[in-house]
């Protein structure tokens, strides 16, 4: 469910979401209308694979099938910083702190990646059969599925895994960054396609 360098064979099933949440956007009215992605790559995008792939975190080749989702509206003020010597994700217009989140970037031996990202795709659910665990509220920020924001593991069953959701915090992923269960649905319904992503340490 989070990154780990190995082939793309492994069996992710995914379920990603055709209309946009109702939750109300802290950002204001034009935070929050549906728009389809346009069919362009995101800006500075080291990866060069379509908009319609499904999150398979760890693959070298993102499965296909599943389209994309209506994306909330892009706000060029908003962006995330990602801070992983403190386990913490801000949200930020402009300069303003709209929210912070603690996360679980990746373990010693399987990192989440320093740099500028873009938002990319997103989808309600994913089950890696290689990890034996799946997330909830993906939203991808490398590779088309391959590195994620997500909520802490789930398995198969859709439970939450306790003994992972307990490490919230402290790196504990595959390359992947956890959020809680509620913060995940909070970014996942509120943070647009191409928002800019700066993750350092």
């Amino acid at each position: 469910m989070d990154e780990a360098h190995h082939s793309g064979s492994e069996k992710v099933t995914s379920v990603v979401k055709n209309d946009p949440s109702e939750t109300p956007n802290p950002f204001g009215s034009q935070g929050k209308e549906p728009s389809q992605p346009d069919s362009e790559k995101i800006p500075n995008s080291d990866e060069g694979s379509p908009k319609n792939q499904n999150p398979v975190p760890g693959s070298q080749n993102p499965a296909s099938g599943l389209e994309t989702i209506s994306q909330p509206t892009q706000n060029d003020e908003l962006w995330v910083d990602v801070d992983q010597s403190t386990q913490t994700a801000r949200i930020l217009k402009g300069n303003t702190v709209i929210k912070t989140m603690v996360i679980s970037s990746g373990k010693d031996d399987t990192p989440t990646p320093n740099g500028t990202f873009y938002i990319q795709n997103r989808g309600e659910w994913f089950y890696s059969e290689k990890y034996k665990q799946g997330g909830k509220y993906w939203v991808s920020f490398k590779g088309w599925g391959k590195y994620l924001f997500h909520s802490v593991p789930f398995n198969r069953d859709k439970q939450l895994i306790e003994e992972e959701a307990s490490l919230l915090g402290q790196k504990a992923s595959h390359g992947c960054i956890r959020l809680s269960v509620e913060d995940a649905r909070w970014f996942y319904e509120n943070i647009p396609q191409k928002t800019k992503v700066e993750i350092h340490d």
